[in-house]
């Protein structure tokens, strides 16, 4: 599954992105740079079924999305 990590200044020059799920299973996601707003992160497929934590991480700065997805 692919989604869309959207948001301000997420130049890829000056980013290093990193999402990653935390729940039953933790897993760290795919990250590709698609625009200055916009990263596209992709779910493997082999993703167990549940409610997990967002983890993103951008130019050293980490948030938490609790129950993200």
């Amino acid at each position: 599954q692919k989604v869309r990590l959207m948001g301000k200044d997420l130049k890829k020059d000056k980013n290093k992105i990193s999402v990653s799920l935390h729940g039953a299973m933790e897993y760290e996601l795919e990250c590709k740079y698609e625009s200055d707003t916009s990263w596209e992160i992709t779910i493997p497929a082999r993703a167990a079924c549940g409610v997990y934590d967002v983890y993103v991480t951008a130019n050293g700065e980490r948030r938490v999305f609790r129950l993200g997805l």
